[in-house]
């Protein structure tokens, strides 16, 4: 009306503060909105009433990477229900069913995977280390359960010159870690999920700086 903007809700993530919401998508009722957040080394689901947009429980996922499905067919037709792909470390990708009301989320398929039940457990860690200037760089860290004491190590960058290393399913690591490595990858400064300061701590003339952080 007149060129004006009405702002009828408002949603603020708080925890973590600097997440970025992805993809937002409505019930079919117009009751919901499911949210998908970065959350810097990983990612999680957020259901909000559209009414006061307050945040009901999150679906109950393990740590880890994934995506609410494409709009509209996330939902089922009576909206009790929505659909995930995740995936952990541990395990690949699964599509997820998961109840509105309680948040708890079942896989759909139980599909047996036997090329990769002897690959070892391996443990993944969230660590900060401190750059040249001070900064604090966050890093996932993936080393193989059953291996104690000092292990060889490869250090992992995203591309860019934004982008989010995330805990996931990743053959690459779990074939290096089936070796013995432990296997880093440091989200460097101009990383998404860490805040918009994060984000461009690396534009213009500071880009060669992201590769001075360790």
């Amino acid at each position: 009306e007149d060129g004006k903007v009405w702002e009828l809700a408002r949603y603020v993530e708080e925890h973590p503060a600097n997440a970025l919401l992805r993809k937002v998508c409505p019930s079919p009722k117009g009751d919901r909105l499911a949210v998908t957040v970065v959350a810097g080394d990983h990612d999680e689901l957020r259901l909000l009433e559209t009414t006061n947009m307050r945040a009901v429980d999150s679906p109950k996922l393990p740590v880890g990477s994934g995506d609410i499905a494409a709009c509209p067919h996330i939902f089922s037709p009576d909206g009790k229900r929505l659909l995930a792909g995740w995936s952990t470390p541990q395990s690949p990708s699964n599509i997820f069913s998961i109840d509105i009301r309680s948040g708890e989320a079942a896989r759909l398929r139980d599909q047996k995977r036997s090329g990769l039940t002897g690959l070892p457990a391996i443990e993944t860690h969230v660590v900060e280390t401190r750059a040249f200037d001070g900064g604090r760089i966050p890093m996932l860290v993936y080393r193989p359960s059953n291996v104690r004491g000092k292990l060889p190590v490869i250090v992992s960058y995203h591309g860019g010159p934004i982008g989010v290393s995330k805990a996931r399913w990743s053959p690459q690591i779990r074939f290096f870690t089936s070796l013995g490595y432990a296997y880093v990858e440091p989200n460097v400064r101009g990383s998404i999920g860490f805040g918009r300061a994060f984000e461009e701590g690396d534009n213009g003339h500071k880009r060669l700086a992201a590769f001075k952080v360790i």
